[in-house]
């Protein structure tokens, strides 16, 4: 009787072994840097598992990398409708008048005016008026001065040269 049991155990140990084997070699590893999938021997049906999951006995497991090598660079862009750099200039405006009047800020040659801020601290005139002018190179200010002075007026360019 004693040897009946030294097989049965024998046997039942070989069958543990095995199936804890084929187990371990469908798990999947726990790494979360890929993705991670059973594909049916059978059919070829596949589905996506959890990175610690277990495919089935009649599954192969299967993974890949969330993220691929680098592909080649792409051909060069096509140039821009406008330049590369859009430039702040500050002038300094001299009124020649205590009457409202509008003074023209520039840019640099054909060069378009995007903005234009001016302030005065000192309360020496009031601006009425600030927006492009007619012509897209300059920024127009409306002031009116308490007295002559200068005032610094900002405007902001694109340079728009190829």
């Amino acid at each position: 009787m004693s040897k009946t049991i030294l097989i049965l155990a024998i046997a039942a140990a070989f069958v543990t072994g095995t199936i804890t084997t084929t187990t371990l070699v469908f798990a999947h590893g726990g790494d979360l840097g890929f993705i991670h999938a059973c594909v049916n021997k059978v059919n070829g049906q596949t589905r996506i598992v959890g990175a610690s999951d277990t495919c089935k006995n009649n599954e192969n497991p299967l993974h890949w990398g969330i993220t691929g090598p680098a592909g080649p660079p792409g051909p060069e862009g096509t140039p821009g409708l406008f330049g590369n750099k859009v430039y702040l200039k500050t002038v300094e405006v001299t009124t020649d008048s205590l009457d409202f009047k509008n003074y023209l800020v520039n840019c640099e040659t054909e060069d378009i005016a995007l903005s234009g801020t001016t302030f005065d601290d000192n309360t020496r005139f009031d601006v009425f008026i600030s927006q492009p002018s007619v012509d897209p190179n300059s920024w127009t200010y409306g002031v009116d001065p308490i007295r002559s002075l200068t005032f610094p007026a900002d405007i902001k360019c694109l340079d728009i040269t190829p």
